[in-house]
């Protein structure tokens, strides 16, 4: 079920004096709207699978919206660059200097940068070329290298498949059947109860328990379902970095432009956590094996 109309909006028009007379505008107040007020909209089964749903919400979770500052492609932004002391997504910003013609593009946490004290005092402003850069580097140095791509794909798939089961569709079976033998059990005790085998208070006690077990096999049911998507979207990443990245001269990778970075960051689930002093961390889902601790340049 949907709910329409959660809030509802008041309009006021108000005066207010100033050096050139009255003057009036409208006033806003936004209230939640009592339950009794909203408007439900029934919403159908679309008929996707519950656990695709969820890899992709997980994949979406820390997608921002890349930045714009500056007119340029920042390889970086997006979520993928974080601080390294409060873990927010750092924010790409611009500085002109119109008397010389040059604008400067950094990269800056974005509660330091507000002076927020009691938040973080990373306040530093990290050249936006030098980063990227740097970052690049790191990475580029998995991609040139085919047989640590590999291994770092392979060792992707073995950490995700440590938590699903080794038959999906076997498993599927059984906890389908685990919730039908629910729905049978359900009627014969109903008709037990029909017929007076047992009494009413005994009948609600063992619909509970089959509720209890009921909910434990949907809950395990979409836990493996997630797992085998999840297994999936990452064979499907590691297929197509390989065949896109493996075969490639390592001057081709090092041309590879922003928006292609920022791509290969992606598929690889990239995480750079920038330091004050200019050091960061990068982690992934292909570099999970080896952390990899980039000093200050």
């Amino acid at each position: 079920m949907w709910w329409f109309e959660t809030k509802a909006f008041e309009r006021k028009l108000v005066s207010k004096n100033g050096p050139e007379g009255r003057r009036y505008k409208y006033s806003y107040k936004v209230k939640e709207r009592a339950p009794e007020n909203r408007i439900g909209v029934p919403v159908p089964d679309p008929g996707i699978p519950r656990g695709w749903v969820d890899v992709a919400r997980k994949a979406l979770k820390n997608n921002r919206r890349p930045a714009r500052a500056g007119d340029r492609k920042w390889e970086l932004s997006g979520g993928l660059l974080r601080c390294a002391e409060c873990d927010r997504v750092m924010s790409a910003r611009t500085s002109s200097k119109p008397k010389i013609g040059r604008t400067y593009l950094y990269y800056v946490c974005v509660a330091g940068a507000y002076h927020k004290r009691d938040t973080c005092s990373a306040r530093k402003h990290h050249k936006a070329e030098e980063v990227e850069t740097r970052v690049w580097d790191a990475v580029s140095r998995v991609l040139k290298d085919p047989e640590r791509l590999r291994a770092g794909l392979d060792h992707m798939l073995e950490q995700e498949s440590r938590g699903t089961c080794s038959d999906p569709a076997t498993e599927t079976e059984r906890w389908l059947e685990e919730i039908s033998e629910v729905g049978r059990k359900r009627a014969r005790y109903q008709e037990m109860a029909a017929e007076r085998l047992i009494d009413f208070e005994e009948l609600r006690t063992r619909l509970a328990a089959l509720e209890d077990t009921r909910k434990a096999a949907e809950r395990e049911l979409r836990t493996m379902q997630r797992r085998t998507a999840r297994l999936a979207q990452l064979e499907r990443d590691r297929d197509s970095l390989l065949e896109s990245y493996a075969g490639l001269l390592p001057e081709a990778i090092d041309a590879l432009g922003s928006e292609e970075r920022h791509r290969v960051y992606r598929m690889i689930g990239l995480e750079a956590h920038l330091a004050s002093d200019g050091s960061f961390e990068i982690s992934g889902d292909v570099m999970s094996f080896s952390k990899m601790r980039i000093s200050s340049a």
